[in-house]
């Protein structure tokens, strides 16, 4: 027991000192999971087993649904998000692989369900494969249907339209737009369609062009890892953010470290353009 407590050890000390950190980091893993105890689980990866810490603030998922640490066991191959620091790695959301993938499409591409149910703070969909899940609803959640704006308590239960989520950073998906819209289909590779969409997406890929300061809100794209660059995608539009070493990174109202951003978040920037177009960011929130 001594020694596989060291090799636990070892393997926490080689994540970290992969990822050469000094503060807190946002980092996804994936591997096998080998042991569940109270309040903690073990993933195999290809750096090493690593034992992770699980709080009450943590997310569990299997087979398409919340479930509990329990309900893990090993031999499960699955997809971790967790916060990594010198002091360890604590889970922020872990999946099992058919269900990692499910919630990325559901964080990334428009899916069309029914309204099963409505609260204060989410509303509940069944998609199109029987499966449900909830979306958080703020006051920014847009609703549109038949070309105008409208509220989701003029929508029945029952109701199929368009559902786009964005993933925050505690771990909730936000509803940013319901709409009756359908999604577009993805085209055909090697179709005409195919070439015509490729042709298309060549001649937008410069974005519109931004006030010299600003505020844009959007989805996390694209990220150098440990650099100074990042991309946000805005209105279908993708900006490049260059990153200084006075640039703020904001969550909950205080001061975290860069090292907590991660693809699909939403982030709200604010930024100045250099004398060379560049987007330069002040600030940059974590929502």
């Amino acid at each position: 027991m001594g020694k596989y407590r060291i090799v636990r050890s070892i393997g926490v000390l080689v994540l970290v000192a992969s990822f050469g950190m000094s503060q807190a980091e946002t980092r996804q893993l994936v591997g096998t999971v080998t042991e569940v105890g109270a309040g903690t689980l073990t993933l195999q990866t290809s750096q090493g087993p690593v034992p992770i810490r699980v709080t009450e603030k943590s997310q569990i998922w299997m087979h398409r649904k919340r479930a509990t640490l329990p309900e893990v066991v090993a031999g499960i191959r699955g997809n971790v998000r967790a916060t990594v620091d010198d002091q360890g790695v604590t889970l922020k959301e872990f999946a099992d692989e058919a269900t990692a993938a499910w919630l990325q499409a559901i964080r990334r591409v428009p899916q069309r369900g029914r309204i099963v149910s409505r609260g204060v703070r989410g509303i509940t969909v069944e998609f199109e494969d029987r499966s449900t899940f909830q979306y958080r609803v703020t006051e920014k959640s847009k609703v549109t249907v038949g070309g105008a704006d409208s509220s989701l308590d003029q929508l029945a239960d029952g109701t199929v339209l368009t559902f786009h989520g964005r993933l925050l950073s505690n771990s909730e998906t936000w509803l940013r737009l319901v709409t009756d819209v359908m999604p577009e289909p993805k085209p055909t590779p090697g179709s005409s369609s195919s070439r015509s969409r490729s042709v298309r997406d060549t001649r937008d890929a410069v974005p519109p062009r931004l006030p010299a300061n600003g505020e844009v809100e959007g989805v996390v794209t694209f990220i150098v890892p440990r650099g100074n660059l990042f991309d946000v995608e805005v209105d279908g539009a993708r900006y490049h953010i260059t990153v200084v070493p006075a640039t703020q990174f904001m969550q909950d109202g205080r001061r975290v470290s860069p090292g907590l951003m991660e693809l699909d978040l939403l982030v709200k920037v604010r930024y100045r353009q250099d004398r060379f177009g560049k987007l330069i960011a002040s600030r940059v929130t974590i929502l």
